[in-house]
């Protein structure tokens, strides 16, 4: 089990100059993946997706790659037009003249004009790069499962408190039910001589009422289904695997059966461990959007 929360950053070094990638997730959904790479690199963002994909299955990771090229390489990419350049300086002396301004000229005034100094955003080692950025996207992304693991370890420990928590309120709640039947029952009864009904326990059409009252009542499916849940999302806070999912469908199912459940009973004792499971559940219901 992992949280969808992380940083990390991880580095490579080649001929070609020093690669670091940075990536930060945060929780989502559904898997939302954004690259940001140089231009001259913008090539290997299928082949950084295609890995990350394989290893992500819900949250958004902002991967970011910065590329510092090599000394050598960097100025084999940058390119001096000097036919631009003189011609850049013949028109701004004349002007001068012209304007009576100083004929001065400096080679960073003839830089600046545009055309003159040009750098390629071709790179013709970006495969050779991709092995390297690729690694450093792994040991970025290692990072990153470190820190959600860790927040993985302390989201489990407070999940387990409030399992335990639902367990209890279960327990007490399946302790009551057949004296709740009950209850409903003799309520039943009560209303029938309230209203002044003489009907007799032995007659076919009060039986009817009362088992029906009685299946209306019995809330046993509902605690049955509720602790096969409980027991489910326990299990699953041991797997090593993407859950979150898993853990979102029980937490729906388990609000169903406790809705329901509440619905079913009078018995004022239920119903405050009924709240008891709905305000953990809540909470449970809030961390798990947290988790992948």
């Amino acid at each position: 089990m992992r949280s969808m929360t992380g940083y990390g950053r991880g580095e490579e070094k080649g001929p070609w100059g020093t690669l670091a990638v940075e990536v930060a997730a945060v929780n989502r959904k559904q898997a939302d993946l954004r690259f940001q790479l140089p231009r001259e690199l913008a090539g290997l963002e299928p082949r950084l997706r295609l890995f990350l994909q394989a290893q992500v299955t819900r949250g958004s990771y902002n991967v970011t790659v910065a590329w510092s090229p090599a000394p050598e390489l960097r100025s084999a990419m940058v390119t001096i037009d000097g036919a631009a350049m003189r011609a850049a300086a013949e028109r701004l002396r004349a002007l001068a003249l012209e304007l009576g301004l100083s004929r001065d000229i400096r080679v960073t005034d003839l830089l600046a004009v545009p055309g003159v100094l040009s750098e390629s955003t071709s790179f013709s080692g970006v495969d050779a790069a991709g092995g390297a950025a690729e690694a450093a996207l792994g040991r970025a992304l290692a990072a990153v499962r470190a820190m959600q693991e860790a927040e993985a370890a302390a989201l489990r420990e407070d999940f387990l408190r409030r399992l335990s928590v639902m367990r209890q309120a279960l327990q007490e709640i399946a302790g009551r039910a057949d004296l709740a039947l009950v209850n409903a029952r003799n309520r039943l009864l009560e209303r029938i001589r309230v209203l002044g009904l003489a009907l007799d326990l032995a007659d076919e059409r009060l039986a009817k009422e009362l088992a029906f009252a009685a299946e209306r009542s019995d809330i046993a499916e509902e605690t049955t289904r509720l602790d096969s849940h409980l027991r489910q999302f326990g299990d699953a806070l041991n797997k090593p695997e993407a859950v979150g999912r898993s853990l979102d469908f029980l937490c729906q199912e388990m609000s169903r059966e406790v809705n329901t459940l509440s619905a079913k009973t009078a018995d004022t004792a239920i119903s405050a461990h009924a709240l008891t499971l709905k305000a953990e559940l809540e909470r449970i219901r809030e961390q798990v959007q947290n988790i992948e």
